[in-house]
């Protein structure tokens, strides 16, 4: 066990297992409010009075609306902190989450667990940016593996949600729930923030690169497609010989160095390879004016 441990650290390079340990911890207990909202359905039912539609409406418009926010996530991501966002993001679901448990309606419940969902998000998009360049691409498979498990370790918020309900009610089991979140928004405050690439051995991005929708919109406009005046063919014909191609090229090209030059020439360069020794044969069509 020990031995794997030692594999596992040196594998990591030189930051360590640090920012692993913290992403995994904040995505871990940002789990515990998705496990416990299941398992404390009933309660939450009969505080609210409402009917398995209802609260299964609850569950899928908050489940799919905070999915529109992926992209404009994801966006802040190339853009900006990626551990600021990180952080906030805690921050915002740890609030979410008190204030599931603090609801005193339902509008109120509705809009915490959309907000909830949007904190979420940053685990699918930033976290996997983050681990990228902190870790060597070597030990890429183990990192996000290992950050994955936090989908089987918030699994336990399930049972942790059920001992506090018994004991303090279901309100108090969200509050109780949220504060590990706090703790780790606080410790990430030690992560640095890394280079764009530096794993790769990539350097980071000219500024002029940062440029917005309508500036990248007007670049893609000003590309025009360049006029080709050669036209080739090549077909592939059967041979008794492992391989045989035959490719016929016809260039016209402008030659007006000097007067007496003929307006355009065109050549006709035709080519076989076979699989025994290479030959070729360049033969002038026809040269003059057209």
């Amino acid at each position: 066990m020990r031995r794997r441990w030692r594999g596992l650290v040196e594998g990591l390079g030189p930051v360590g297992i640090f920012p692993l340990a913290v992403l995994l911890g904040l995505s871990t207990v940002e789990r515990f409010d998705a496990f416990a909202f299941g398992v404390l359905a009933p309660e939450i039912r009969h505080t609210f009075h409402l009917s398995n539609a209802g609260f299964l409406s609850i569950v899928s418009l908050t489940a799919a609306l905070p999915i529109l926010l992926s992209v404009p996530i994801g966006y802040l991501g190339d853009r900006l902190h990626r551990v600021r966002i990180t952080q906030v993001a805690g921050a915002v679901w740890g609030i979410t989450a008190i204030l599931t448990g603090l609801a005193p309606a339902v509008f109120v419940l509705v809009l915490a667990r959309m907000l909830g969902g949007a904190g979420l998000l940053v685990n699918e998009s930033v976290h996997p940016s983050l681990l990228a360049d902190y870790y060597p691409p070597t030990g890429l498979p183990r990192v996000m593996g290992i950050h994955r498990q936090a989908f089987v370790l918030g699994a336990f918020g399930s049972p942790i949600a059920g001992v506090l309900t018994t004991l303090f009610g279901w309100r108090t089991a969200f509050v109780i729930l949220a504060l590990p979140t706090f703790l780790l928004v606080l410790i990430a405050r030690w992560m640095r923030e890394p280079a764009r690439g530096a794993t790769l051995a990539v350097p980071p991005p000219p500024g002029d690169d940062k440029v917005g929708w309508a500036e990248a919109f007007r670049r893609l406009r000003s590309i025009r497609p360049r006029s080709c005046s050669a036209a080739a063919s090549c077909r592939s014909r059967p041979s008794s010989t492992p391989s045989s191609t035959t490719c016929t090229a016809r260039v016209r090209s402008s030659a007006a160095s000097s007067p007496s030059s003929p307006a355009w020439a065109a050549s006709s360069v035709s080519c076989s390879a076979r699989g025994g020794p290479r030959s070729s044969r360049s033969n002038v069509a026809r040269s003059g004016f057209r």
